[in-house]
């Protein structure tokens, strides 16, 4: 039996598929307390994907040491959830937009696109990551199965991450039920 401070608690969910996987884990919001000891929420948390292409020199192994990351915000989950059947997205990270060199240390576009064949239910969950000369491109086909998976932790974990939970639970926990007169 353990003892002592749990240092967290860490839950993810992989697709391992021939030439790439992917990791989906949630990062939880981080709050601060502020006035009267009441918790503020910090930052937001977030869904974060982590791809690794497969090692050519073994047999369902992956390159997990050379993973590129993507996290999703909160509008981006938003679409993921309102995606149609037969829809495309897209999204553009690039970490110095903005600057006088945007697009050109690195940037990442993540794409949800329906497999090409007609009628087809399956999705392509892609990821390209420019970074100075170098591209990589890690392509993890999803069946509907996995799709709906996904789907569901986004829906599940959007308003923890938000900290809607935790001020619901706060607000329901101190209310104060007055005394029968």
């Amino acid at each position: 039996q353990r003892q002592g401070k749990l240092g967290g608690v860490y839950a993810s969910w992989r697709v391992y598929k021939g030439k790439g996987a992917i990791n989906v884990f949630i990062r939880p919001p981080q709050w601060t307390v502020g006035l009267g000891n009441a918790l503020f929420l910090e930052k937001e948390g977030g869904i974060t994907l982590e791809f690794a292409e497969s090692d050519p020199k073994a047999q369902r192994s992956y390159k997990w040491g050379e993973k590129t990351l993507f996290c999703l915000s909160v509008p981006e989950m938003g679409s993921i959830l309102s995606l149609q059947h037969g829809e495309s997205l897209e999204f553009y990270h690039d970490p110095n937009k903005g600057s006088s060199s945007p697009g050109k240390v690195q940037s990442k576009i993540l794409r949800f696109q329906p497999a090409n064949a007609a009628g087809s239910l399956d999705y392509f969950l892609s990821l390209e990551s420019r970074q100075a000369d170098k591209t990589q491109r890690v392509r993890v086909p999803l069946t509907p199965g996995e799709i709906a998976v996904f789907r569901e932790l986004i829906r599940y974990s959007l308003p923890r991450i938000l900290g809607a939970d935790r001020v619901l639970d706060s607000a329901f926990n101190s209310l104060q039920i007055p005394e029968a007169m």
